[in-house]
């Protein structure tokens, strides 16, 4: 119960809170997010690499629980330890694309839109603890006016692409 109301309290903070829109190069919220999980990182000796990332309008805040989300997730969900997650971007179509891919996994794709449904879950809570942190990254991208794709396969680990 307690879990459930950590992770409602966290959507309903990235909905209400005020932005602070600023120029950010991606690399300091990474930084910062990595710097929250540095126990978890050590203790499952995550293996974290991060390319230069480009500079967007966002909220320094937001984009760190953001990365905080996705590379907590890709080291919990990792199958064949240790984790592995690489950060990178690059340009299409006008736009920047980050992309956080981890070695976990994996998600089947009829299982893609669930992820980002309020508090859905595609494991049990004995298999993996949490909430789904799924809607909490959608909401933040949509506030930031970019969106967030996943692109995966099961046992062959997963992208989340976000899209500034």
């Amino acid at each position: 119960m307690r879990s459930l109301l950590d992770g409602l309290l966290e959507y309903s903070r990235v909905r209400s809170r005020d932005m602070v829109l600023e120029q950010i190069r991606l690399n300091k919220p990474v930084a910062d997010a990595m710097a929250n999980l540095a126990v978890l990182i050590g203790e499952r000796e995550a293996q974290i690499t991060v390319a230069a990332l480009p500079e967007v309008c966002g909220d320094g805040v937001q984009l760190m629980q953001l990365f905080q989300n996705l590379i907590n997730n890709g080291i919990k969900f990792c199958s064949a330890p240790p984790p592995k997650i690489a950060i990178g971007a690059h340009r299409e179509e006008g736009r920047w694309v980050v992309e956080v891919s981890d070695n976990g996994i994996g998600i089947a794709p009829a299982h893609y839109q669930k992820i980002f449904q309020i508090f859905s879950r595609l494991h049990s809570r004995e298999a993996y603890p949490g909430t789904g942190v799924g809607l909490v990254c959608k909401q933040i991208m949509e506030r930031l006016g970019g969106h967030i794709d996943v692109a995966s396969m099961p046992g062959q680990g997963t992208t989340f692409k976000l899209c500034f």
